[in-house]
């Protein structure tokens, strides 16, 4: 639970839950363009804001950030790297910081610390790992490996209850599924067919949460869309929102990661 200063901006909406009102920079979505682009999205009034980022050379898969870090992947001549950006989130600025070598190719990415990042390998199954950023070259450790012939679609959140949430998908059905991880122990809790929705053109690459629930951000081949998904049986999915460009991933300050799926 980082920067605990923001816990002076809980608010208390109907029954007394608590609520923490959308800062801006909370959620990044990037998209899949060539340089990628990164916008700041607002939950409640579902604007979309594109923010200056110099250097960005290439497309990425994800996106990952602290309150005052930024990284994304570059894949130059087959070569992968996390690209850091010094950031402040409002008013929003970045300046480039350094390139850190990679030497396992990953989709999705989330930020624990200024030194700590979840990646994972491209592999049947895939593996998670925690990539030490302290120095010039990612030191990687696994963490625990997917389901046999599954592999990450684009994304996972860590949650303040210790959840691993993540979008992968079969190779041998090709569905699409969020599954639920006890971070700890690897142990999976609950896997969600996502097929009735995210299939064909219709991909899931992103995640975050807000005011209480839990969002699919992805790409339909024209422009992104974003989804509610309810945390407890039958896990229904409802459209929110739609957004002009096309969404390869998504971000989230930390403390804001609070939900999980109810079993």
């Amino acid at each position: 639970m980082a920067y605990l200063g923001s816990i002076a901006k809980f608010t208390y909406r109907c029954g007394g839950v608590p609520s923490v009102p959308y800062d801006f920079g909370d959620i990044l979505l990037n998209t899949s363009d060539i340089p990628t682009k990164i916008y700041a999205y607002n939950p409640d009034s579902k604007v979309s804001t594109l923010l200056s980022v110099p250097n960005i050379l290439s497309t990425s898969s994800d996106i990952a950030h602290t309150i005052n870090k930024l990284w994304l992947y570059e894949i130059t001549g087959g070569v992968y790297t996390i690209k850091e950006w010094d950031i402040n989130l409002n008013p929003f600025s970045a300046v480039f910081n350094r390139s850190i070598t990679n030497p396992k190719i990953s989709t999705g990415l989330h930020a624990i610390s200024n030194s700590l990042l979840i990646g994972n390998q491209w592999a049947n199954p895939a593996s998670y790992y925690e990539m030490d950023i302290t120095g010039v070259a990612c030191i990687n450790t696994i963490i625990f490996n997917a389901q046999p012939w599954r592999i990450i679609t684009g994304d996972y959140i860590l949650t303040t209850t210790g959840k691993l949430i993540s979008l992968e998908i079969s190779l041998l059905s090709m569905k699409q599924y969020i599954i639920q991880y006890d971070y700890s122990t690897g142990i999976v809790e609950i896997d969600i067919d996502l097929s009735s929705i995210f299939s064909g053109t219709i991909w899931s690459y992103g995640l975050f949460e807000y005011d209480g629930e839990i969002y699919i951000a992805g790409d339909n081949g024209i422009g992104g869309v974003i989804y509610k998904i309810d945390k407890i049986i039958p896990y229904s999915l409802t459209l929110y929102d739609t957004t002009p460009y096309r969404i390869s991933g998504a971000s989230q300050l930390n403390y804001r990661l609070t939900e999980h799926f109810i079993i």
